[in-house]
């Protein structure tokens, strides 16, 4: 393991939803962050739409950059060799982990994520022999998805030993997604939800079950639905029956209940290039007064 002081002032890669990456520092202004996605979000993917986007932000906090396409093993691996961690940000991680995983094994890079998506999470694993061969970290899903979720289902586990079945349920009053979150829910329109069975992922209906939990002072209706946890929080407390909850309204999950009858539309390339379009024109994620507004909160059962 290693502290993350150790990288405050060492650039890493941060890979970009166009598939290719560019360095920052850890210490990095958020705002300043926040306005380069904010200019991303209505662009071409293309190496030269990137570098006009980037420099500009490079030269207002006097930091190198780099631009490598993800494709580019050469490249890519010719970048990770100069840095010792690697925070990758592309999402759907679906179809940007494997390559960044397959270069950090290559040079010995430390690599984490903000993934929250459940085949990620199981292929991670199958890297884990890999990984400590090399001596490195491959960590994903350090941001909201799952760490707050985690640090809960681990704390229950210590104090209930024994416990078999574990029910997390997350809200959020006032947010909103961000691209990322938005596209990869996006692309598993009409897929279902999964659940944790004795030990095993068994896919079930999306929001199969529903139910009030309470959230401090506020009573909040919940579903269930294929949250990272499903995979995580089996690793983290061997707990073999676990379902997630997140807050939806009732109208939504009655509608749901029909799902049979319209999942085969949901599932088709026309519709979910429909929906992706919608969320690129959107912002690129919520705005500072949303999160001042935003209250998150954790549920257990």
């Amino acid at each position: 393991m290693f502290k993350a002081a150790d990288y405050k002032s060492q650039p890493f890669y941060l890979s970009t939803k166009s598939h290719s990456c560019f360095t920052v520092p850890m210490d990095i202004p958020a705002n300043s962050l926040q306005n380069f996605f904010s200019r991303i979000r209505p662009a071409t993917h293309s190496c030269g739409t990137f570098e006009n986007l980037i420099k500009p932000l490079a030269d207002e906090l006097q930091l190198p950059f780099r631009i490598i396409d993800l494709q580019d093993t050469v490249a890519l691996q010719e970048a990770l060799s100069a840095v010792k961690l690697v925070l990758h940000a592309a999402g759907p991680y679906v179809y940007t982990a494997k390559q960044m995983i397959e270069a950090c094994l290559k040079t010995g890079t430390h690599y984490i994520d903000i993934n929250g998506d459940i085949s990620v999470f199981e292929m991670l694993k199958k890297q884990d022999a890999a990984a400590t061969k090399k001596n490195i970290m491959l960590m994903p899903g350090v941001g909201f998805d799952v760490v707050p979720t985690d640090c809960i289902a681990l704390r229950l586990k210590n104090r209930m030993p024994d416990a078999t079945h574990l029910k997390l349920a997350f809200a959020t009053i006032g947010g909103g997604l961000s691209h990322g979150t938005a596209t990869t829910m996006a692309g598993k329109l009409g897929e279902g939800g999964s659940v944790r069975e004795n030990g095993k992922i068994v896919k079930k209906p999306l929001g199969q079950k529903g139910t009030w939990i309470e959230f401090g002072s506020k009573k909040i209706f919940t579903m269930t639905i294929p949250w990272g946890d499903i995979s995580t929080a089996y690793t983290t407390t061997g707990i073999p029956n676990i379902e997630v909850y997140t807050g939806i309204s009732v109208k939504v999950y009655r509608m749901l209940k029909l799902q049979w009858a319209f999942n085969w539309m949901l599932r088709t390339g026309f519709i979910r290039n429909i929906i992706k379009q919608k969320i690129k024109e959107r912002p690129a994620g919520p705005s500072d007064e949303q999160r001042k507004k935003q209250q998150p909160g954790l549920g257990r059962s």
